[in-house]
């Protein structure tokens, strides 16, 4: 889900059938065809929905101006008939992701790795953890944040 595990690097971006403008900044290009914005919005909106985000009302739409709620916004291409949508990251949130490793680094805290033989094995450790830990947090409205911090 592109709004908890938001890409940092092209390669990230491509799994979700976009592209990074910028380190924060996500993007996706919806053709239009034949001129039907509602089908467009369908698709935009079922992209939204399937990642984490609020859908978006098409009467919301500006031909001209776009749309622009953060973290979302559109844009009509001004060369193809696309809407390109634009996600910005939650950069509060990354900010505060960083410095908790930093934390951790720095802490006597130690883990486990005798089950890990190489990268691929600690990836797929790391983001089923991370899963895991993300999906428990929200069920018991747990702040990671200060639980982390009250362990250190």
């Amino acid at each position: 889900m592109l709004r908890y595990i938001f890409p940092s690097t092209p390669m990230g971006a491509r799994k979700y059938g976009g592209g990074m403008e910028s380190e924060n900044i996500f993007f996706k290009v919806f053709e239009i065809i034949d001129d039907d914005f509602e089908t467009t919005f369908t698709q935009i909106n079922k992209f939204l929905e399937e990642n984490g985000y609020s859908t978006i009302d098409i009467q919301e739409f500006d031909l001209e101006m776009g749309y622009d709620q953060e973290p979302i916004s559109l844009s009509l291409s001004t060369y193809q008939p696309e809407v390109i949508l634009f996600i910005k990251r939650d950069v509060t949130s990354y900010t505060q992701l960083k410095y908790l490793t930093y934390l951790l680094k720095k802490s006597d805290i130690k883990y486990n790795s005798s089950n890990i033989g190489n990268k691929e094995d600690a990836e797929k450790k790391i983001t089923n953890d991370l899963i895991n830990s993300l999906l428990l947090a929200d069920k018991f409205e747990i702040n990671i944040e200060e639980l982390i911090l009250s362990h250190l």
